[in-house]
Order: structure tokens, then sequence, then C-alpha cells
């Protein structure tokens, strides 16, 4: 990053996740209109221009620079406030490029990948949902806001990949409840896992400590994390008894 030749306008924060978050709801009205090939399109081209976005805020962004941009007030009650508002600093700007960045090449990728498949429009809109989240998770300036990005990313998550392997999980024979709980941990120790757990991301941002430094404290969870899911893929009684005891299985 260089030192900045001109101001960052604070309101093109905003648009880094609205963008994906417009051609979601374009694609969830007229998507049926657009068509499979332009609402793929469409949902690429929404990625494209946060990316666009993130790497002119990047370039521009001195490396102990902090920008702000407040979109509106949330929860008012007396002097408590939550605010919308996102907060970009050089930690930030990274991640942006790797969320937006990634994310613009596995849309690209999925404009062929998916083109024979019915379900390509309903799949875009997910992707994009996704996309949206994420940003919300890395972008957010308030532990509320960082608290929904961080949970709704993962329904995203599940909203893209599951009906893509559960019709491949069932054909190999494969408990749908051991599917699930191996699916989700998967999920969660990939959030923590350096060095794209964006979770490590946000958490470093808010304690106000290196990237390395959380990086390294986080390798002794990480340990009996994978063990337990090894176990629990090798040996599916571990994890699928107990719920077939409250199912009656």
């Amino acid at each position: 990053m260089v030192a900045p030749t001109q101001s960052i306008a604070p309101e093109l924060l905003r648009w880094i996740p609205l963008i994906p978050l417009l051609a979601c709801l374009l694609n969830t009205f007229f998507g049926a209109r657009l068509g499979k090939r332009g609402a793929g399109l469409l949902a690429s081209f929404a990625v494209g221009a946060s990316f666009a976005i993130a790497l002119y805020i990047f370039w521009l962004l001195p490396a102990s620079g902090v920008i702000r941009d407040t979109v509106y007030t949330w929860i008012e009650s007396g002097s408590f406030q939550v605010k919308v508002s996102f907060q970009v600093d050089a930690l930030t700007a990274v991640m942006l490029l790797v969320v937006t960045g990634v994310g613009f090449l596995i849309h690209i990728y999925s404009l062929g990948y998916m083109g024979h498949d019915e379900g390509m429009v309903r799949f875009f809109i997910y992707l994009n949902l996704f996309i949206f989240f994420m940003l919300l998770l890395v972008m957010g300036d308030n532990v509320l806001l960082l608290f929904v990005g961080c949970f709704m990313e993962g329904i995203a998550a599940m909203l893209i990949l599951i009906p893509i392997l559960v019709p491949v999980a069932m054909k190999l024979g494969i408990d749908p409840v051991h599917f699930g709980l191996i699916f989700v941990l998967n999920l969660m120790i990939g959030t923590v896992t350096p060095p794209v757990g964006v979770v490590l991301y946000v958490v470093s941002n808010i304690a106000k400590i290196s990237f390395e430094r959380m990086a390294r404290a986080i390798v002794p969870f990480l340990i009996p994390l994978i063990v337990v899911l090894a176990a629990s893929t090798l040996w599916p009684p571990l994890t699928t008894w107990l719920p077939g005891l409250l199912i009656g299985r």
C-alpha cells in the first residue's frame, strides 16, 4: 500500500457489501427472466465490482489509516446506540481483497461448472448472499454487526453446499445425521484456521493484537478439534449414537 494521493470517500465502503446484496435481490425477483446465464453474469459482475472498490481502497489506504462509514442508526435507546457502520484498516483491506477476489474467481468458475444445472439461478443467489455476509463479518464496526455476519455467513455456506453434497453423501450411503455433524464441524474449524480463517482476522482486529500472534495462539485449540473431526469421521457412532437415541433409531 502507498500513501494516498487523494482522500478516500468513506461512502465507498458501504457499496462493497451492498452491491452483492443488490445482485442477490435482483436475481431473487428477476432471475427467472434473466435466465441462468444472465443471473450468473449479474452475480459475477457484482462481486467483481466489489473487488474493484476493495482494490482501490487497498491502494490508497495508508498503513496506519482507518476509514469508517456509518450508514444509519440501527438501535437507539437513550445513550445506547448501535449503528450500521463499516470500518476498514490495513488488515481489513487485505481480507476484503481475499473475500472479493477469491469470490469473484469462484463466480467465474461456477458459470461453467453450474451451466447445465437447473438450480443455477438459486445457486448464484446463495453465492452472492454468502459474499455479503462474509463482507459484513469482515467490515462490521461493532460486535452486534459482527455477530450477525458470523452466524449468517455459516447459513449461507450451508445453503450453497448442502444441495450439492447431500446427494453425493446419500449415494455413498453416509448417514445424514453423521454428514450434518461433520459438515458443521468442518465449517467451524475453517473459520479459525490460519491463514484464511476469517474469524481470526476479526478477533485480532477487536483485540488489537497482530494476526501472527493470534494464529500462533489458536494452534493448541486446533489440534483437539482436528482430532475430534478425524475420530468422528472414521468412527460414525461417536457422533450418531445420541441423535439416534433421541429420534429412536
